[in-house]
């Protein structure tokens, strides 16, 4: 059972950037129903040669498209609203980092954009599991060498 814990509270926004935000749902909604390995290789050479957007273009980017979509207020449409975040800043010729994990509970499966190495608009538990799952990576990779 997916619960809300999160409801997304989007700050007001121009009408470009909800037009911005609903091309990029609707470029974006085929992607919903591939591996995240595979969306992970067309998000990054989709973006590679873009410079990286700043924090406020991306919180904007997320508050129009939570505003235009009703199913990415909440922590059940993370992976859509994380997928049109990056093709937005795809439109506006920037890039983002897409990430997916899994964690036990409140969050089980999640998505969500970073930028470096930050979640960007998630709240604060979200930042502390990427820190956990950054530091077990590390560990893991130090441990085979």
């Amino acid at each position: 059972m997916d619960i809300p814990l999160f409801p997304e509270q989007p700050e007001i926004v121009s009408n470009r950037a909800k037009w911005n935000a609903r091309l990029a749902l609707l470029l974006s909604a085929p992607l919903n129903w591939l591996p995240p390995s595979m969306i992970e290789k067309i998000f990054s050479r989709l973006t590679r040669r873009y410079p990286a957007a700043s924090n406020e273009q991306v919180q904007v980017i997320r508050d129009a498209v939570c505003t235009v979509s009703m199913r990415c207020r909440s922590q059940g449409g993370c992976l859509r609203r994380s997928l049109a975040v990056v093709v937005a800043t795809w439109l506006k010729r920037r890039s983002v980092s897409w990430c997916t994990g899994y964690a036990l509970e409140p969050f089980r499966a999640h998505a969500w954009v970073e930028l470096n190495s930050i979640p960007v608009g998630e709240p604060d538990e979200i930042s502390l599991y990427t820190k956990v799952i950054s530091v077990s990576i590390y560990d893991e990779e130090k441990l085979q060498k």
